[in-house]
């Protein structure tokens, strides 16, 4: 393609300068024509690499039968023979292709609908067009391991990244067709090639049922350790489930992907946190695969996610967490999807019913966004307490005779936010309380806006039973003459 793309000295300038600077990141067996090619488009159409990375499984995907990423062909018996690309002129080289037959390309085939697909001209429309069917049509003959369809060779190019922990494909091979993967893994783990694997799989096509187990079974313990390896967990799952929806299209009839993930995950001894967190995920992408295509059912669901939530609270007895740790509410949301609300809530009522309180108490208070000494209790505790006066109240019953300062201290803000109806944010110093001081530290060096320009501040609450009294207040409130709730 090189004379549709190289018409001056100055484009031949830029496609050498490009050629010196890709050179060293590129794979180890590939095709030069391909790599011409594909120098062509990124720097003609830069946008188009970006696109394709992000979305290659649509639009070149993985052809079981050559076993390459290609662009899908279309039924010649569809063909209504309005094929706009046969009456053009345009031909800058000896090679000009058959643009109807991929389903890609068949959308521009009546002149009218060129401009809608994008701000690019006609005769740009085209040659994109015709660069994507030279590098991922049937015509491209070059051999499966050299060719930019195969996959590995695919991955390099769309990420354009030189990575010095690249994992070797011996070890992606040995991660994935060895009898011990364990060993295998923590190899490349130790080694800091989290990141190379995840790319790899992202690209990564079988339909060997050993190795799709194996993908399995690696994926999920990179998913319930992703913040050991400093990689966020919905990454893996996303890329988790892209493989699985690229398997399922292949191998419609398998019947062993949940099997694989409830031998080798949901069975085993990984965090009931994770594992919720994991079914809360297959909850929200139901729109890209249903319970029925991971081979299970909302019942089943329901039932894992009871026994996990009462597993986690099992552990969390005598063992509470740090009191900026929200993990035990997420996982609560999270098998709130499956588990009927009320049944959820006595089961934590009963929790902190035989707990330390204070943990809850500091928890279950909401500092204001810019000051540390203004609060409310958090709407939260309506979702597991109906209302935030039934909350008062459970706590009042727990500790109203304590002898501790904290508690005490907290019990008194409770009672004075009671008396603004709970519409309103409390000024209050908490002096004794030193869980609900530390979330204030944290949350100070955050957000340096935090200020304490209410630290002098006073409010009066008024309980009364003459409604004149309330006319009063309200008359002055709105004067602007004091504050008063």
């Amino acid at each position: 393609m090189f004379d549709d793309y190289i018409s001056n000295h100055r484009s031949l300038k830029r496609l050498v300068n490009q050629l010196v600077f890709d050179f060293d990141s590129l794979p180890d067996q590939l095709n030069i024509n391909d790599f011409l090619n594909f120098t062509y488009l990124k720097l003609t159409f830069p946008y188009a690499i970006k696109f394709l990375n992000n979305n290659w499984s649509n639009v070149i995907p993985f052809n079981i039968e050559s076993r390459l990423c290609e662009l899908e062909e279309i039924n010649p018996d569809d063909d209504d023979g309005k094929n706009f690309f046969n009456s053009l002129r345009y031909v800058s080289s000896s090679y000009t292709p058959n643009f109807s037959q991929y389903k890609i390309t068949k959308s521009l085939t009546q002149e009218k609908e060129i401009d809608k697909l994008n701000k690019l001209t006609q005769d740009q429309n085209i040659l994109l067009a015709k660069t994507l069917i030279v590098l991922f049509g049937k015509e491209n003959k070059a051999s499966e391991y050299t060719s930019i369809k195969f996959g590995n060779n695919l991955r390099k190019l769309l990420q354009q990244k030189i990575d010095v922990d690249e994992i070797s494909n011996k070890q992606f091979e040995n991660l994935f067709t060895s009898d011990n993967i364990s060993t295998h893994l923590d190899e490349v783990l130790k080694k800091g090639q989290i990141q190379s694997i995840l790319d790899r799989v992202k690209f990564f096509n079988t339909i060997e049922e050993r190795a799709i187990k194996s993908v399995i079974i690696v994926m999920m313990y990179l998913f319930d350790n992703a913040e050991k390896y400093n990689v966020y967990y919905f990454t893996v799952l996303t890329i988790f489930n892209e493989f699985i929806i690229r398997t399922y299209t292949h191998n419609p009839n398998n019947n062993y992907l949940w099997t694989t993930i409830k031998d080798n995950y949901l069975n085993q001894g990984f965090t009931p946190t994770k594992k919720l967190l994991f079914l809360s995920f297959l909850s929200d992408n139901r729109l890209k695969m249903s319970y029925e295509d991971w081979e299970t059912n909302g019942e089943e669901l329901s039932v894992l996610a009871l026994k996990y939530f009462k597993k986690l609270i099992i552990s969390k007895k005598s063992t509470l967490w740090d009191v900026n740790d929200y993990s035990f509410y997420h996982s609560y949301n999270s098998a709130k999807q499956f588990v009927d609300s009320k049944v959820l809530n006595d089961l934590i009522i009963d929790f902190w019913q035989e707990e330390n309180i204070e943990l809850l108490c500091a928890q279950m208070i909401e500092p204001d966004v810019f000051s540390n000494n203004v609060f409310k209790t958090s709407d939260y505790v309506i979702e597991i307490f109906e209302s935030k006066q039934i909350y008062k109240e459970f706590i009042f019953k727990i500790v109203a005779n304590t002898d501790s300062l904290e508690l005490k201290e907290y019990l008194d803000f409770l009672r004075i936010e009671s008396f603004t109806n709970y519409r309103y944010n409390v000024i209050y110093s908490f002096v004794n309380f030193n869980l609900i001081n530390e979330r204030i530290k944290r949350t100070e060096k955050r957000d340096t806006r935090i200020a304490k320009e209410l630290d002098n501040s006073v409010e009066i609450f008024i309980s009364y039973i003459d409604s004149n009294i309330q006319n009063i207040t309200s008359r002055d409130l709105n004067e602007g003459v004091c504050q008063v709730y």
